[in-house]
C-alpha cells in the first residue's frame, strides 16, 4: 500500500496534518476547526530506476507532531518529548479527494479557501510522483491558494545530484515545475532524522529503520572513513515545529534547511558508545562497495528484502560520502527562529 497525503491552510490560519493507517489530510486554523482532504491509493505496478523501492516500502512522516504543534499557542523551549495517547476529538476533520481529478481538487482548495498546500506524499512510484503533480497544478489554478510545500524532508535533491542518484529525480523535476507557477514555495531539507538513533528511548512517530549503528546488538556499519563526511540531523518532533512557525513567515526561500547539530559517523559513534557503555562491532563500507549497491547488513533488517535493504543503505551511503547528507548553513533558517532551540545528536 503506498500512501497519499497532504494538507492544506486556510487564510490567515496555521494548518498541519497527520496520517494513520489511512491516508489523510487536516488543516488547523485559530478557531480550532480543521478541514483535511486526503486519497488512499495502492502503488503503481509501473517500475523504473526512479522508483526503486515502491513495492517494498510506504512513507512515513512526522504529520502527528505537526498537527500537534499546530494545536499550541505558544512554542516554549523547555518542553519533553511526550506522545499523548490520542490527538482531541474535534482537532481534525478528515475528507477523500480524488488526486487524479485536478479540476476537483481546485474546487476543493477554493472551496475551502486554502492558502497554503503541504504536501507529504511519499514519492515511491510515477503513479505518486504525478499525484503531487496535479496537486500543484490545483493549487498554482486555485484563487485562494498561493503557496505549497513540495514534499522532500531529505537532501537539496539538486539536479545535478539527481543525474547521478535516480531516486532524487522526481524530486528535482517537481521543483522544476513550481519554479514555473505563480505559487510562492520553500523545500525544507534536513539531512538525517536522529530519530532513528534515539528509538525506543526517545520518542518518535516514525518506523525503526537501521542505518549504520544497530544499538541493541552493538554493531556499527561505517561509509567511508565515518571522519571527514559530515551529516546534519534534526528530530522530526523540532522538524514540524520550524514547519508549523514557517506558516508565519512571508519569507520562503527555495530551501529551507532545518538542522538540529552536524557531526560525522565516528563522532555518532563515540557518543552511542558513551550511552551504551561499550564498544560496537566495526565494519567499514568504501565508496566501490556503496556505488555496487552491495552495502554490509546490520542483521536486523526485519521483513524487506535483503537487495532492498543492501541498496537503500548503500544510497545512503553514498549521500554521505558525497557530502549529500550535509545541509549548507546558507539554506538554514535555523538562525531565523532562534527562540526554537532544536534537540542535538548529543542530546539525543
Amino acid at each position: 500500500m503506498g500512501y497519499l497525503s497532504s494538507f492544506f491552510s486556510r487564510r490567515n490560519s496555521r494548518s498541519s496534518a497527520r496520517r494513520d493507517n489511512e491516508t489523510s489530510a487536516h488543516s488547523q486554523n485559530s478557531s480550532r476547526q480543521s478541514t483535511g482532504f486526503s486519497q488512499s491509493t495502492t502503488s503503481s505496478s509501473e517500475s523504473s530506476a526512479n522508483y526503486p523501492y515502491s513495492k517494498e516500502i510506504s512513507g512515513q512522516f512526522v504529520d502527528k507532531r505537526k498537527l500537534q504543534a499546530l494545536l499550541r499557542d505558544e512554542f516554549d523551549n523547555d518542553y519533553q518529548l511526550q506522545i499523548p495517547d490520542e490527538l482531541p476529538p474535534s482537532s481534525a476533520r478528515i475528507a477523500k479527494v480524488d488526486y487524479d481529478d485536478v479540476e476537483g481538487l481546485k474546487q476543493l482548495l477554493e472551496s475551502e479557501n486554502v492558502e497554503t498546500v503541504i504536501s507529504t506524499i511519499s514519492i515511491l512510484s510515477a503513479a505518486q510522483s504525478q499525484a503531487q503533480l496535479n496537486l500543484i497544478a490545483a493549487a498554482d489554478s486555485s484563487s485562494s491558494t498561493r503557496r505549497f510545500v513540495p514534499s522532500e524532508f531529505g537532501t537539496m535533491n539538486a539536479p545535478e545530484d539527481a543525474a547521478k542518484e535516480p531516486v532524487m529525480a522526481p524530486f528535482a523535476s517537481t521543483a522544476d515545475v513550481l519554479k514555473g507557477t505563480n505559487l510562492q514555495y520553500t523545500r525544507f531539507v534536513l539531512g538525517f532524522l536522529m530519530d532513528y538513533w534515539g528509538m525506543p528511548h526517545v520518542p518518535s512517530y516514525m518506523e525503526p529503520m537501521h542505518f549504520a549503528f544497530d544499538m541493541v546488538n552493538r554493531r556499527r556499519v561505517i561509509p567511508g572513513s565515518g571522519n571527514n563526511d559530515a551529516i546534519s540531523m534534526v528530530h522530526s518532533f523540532d522538524l514540524a515545529r520550524f514547519i508549523v512557525r514557517s506558516l508565519d513567515s512571508d519569507d520562503w526561500p527555495e530551501y529551507s534547511g532545518v538542522v538540529g547539530s552536524d557531526i560525522t559517523l565516528n563522532e555518532a559513534l563515540a557518543l552511542i558508545e558513551k550511552a551504551r557503555g561499550g564498544k560496537f562491532d566495526m565494519v567499514y563500507d568504501d565508496e566501490e562497495t556503496l556505488k555496487s549497491g552491495n552495502a554490509t547488513l546490520l542483521g536486523n533488517e526485519g521483513a524487506m528484502p535483503v537487495e532492498i535493504i543492501k541498496e537503500m543503505n548503500a544510497f545512503f551511503g553514498r549521500l554521505i560520502v558525497g557530502g549529500l547528507m550535509h545541509i549548507p548553513k546558507a539554506v538554514r533558517i535555523t538562525d531565523k527562529y532562534a527562540d526554537i532551540r532544536p534537540m542535538t545528536g548529543g542530546n539525543t
